[in-house]
């Protein structure tokens, strides 16, 4: 899977000032060849269709196909691969970068998710449960 867990520099945004964010708790990747995982991002009273990149429980990476501007309140609604659970979760966009093609973006949410509630719990629990056994074999 690619590092882009740590956004880079986009040339026509190099003018931004970098933010140095202090992670507060394990972010945990989705497993997004497997189990895509889509999300509606709620800005401006616009909607961005997007897919979850990573999580945890004080925010996420999305990745979007449209620039959207940092330092706005949004609404993050998390869709669940199968079925019609969501989670939907208040949230400030801290940063946005372009890599590929396509857009990462960083949010950070208003209060803390507790992950094992949530449908994501159980994703995460089974694909760590998979690596676990997969690396014994290797």
């Amino acid at each position: 899977m690619l590092d882009l867990f740590q956004p880079t520099p986009a040339k026509s945004e190099s003018h931004l000032p970098r933010v140095q964010v202090q992670r507060r708790t394990r972010r945990f990747s989705v497993p997004v060849l497997d189990v895509p995982i889509l999300v509606d991002l709620l800005a401006g009273g616009v909607r961005y269709p997007c897919h979850l990149w990573d999580v945890s429980q004080h925010g996420a990476c999305l990745m979007l196909r449209t620039r959207v501007q940092p330092g706005q309140s949004v609404l993050v609604r998390i869709h669940a691969p199968c079925g019609k659970e969501t989670v939907d979760l208040e949230a400030r966009l801290m940063w946005i970068d372009q890599v590929m093609g396509a857009y990462y973006s960083g949010v950070e949410f208003s209060q803390p998710l507790d992950l094992s509630t949530t449908f994501l719990g159980v994703l995460i629990r089974n694909y760590e449960t998979l690596n676990r056994s997969t690396n014994l074999v290797a």
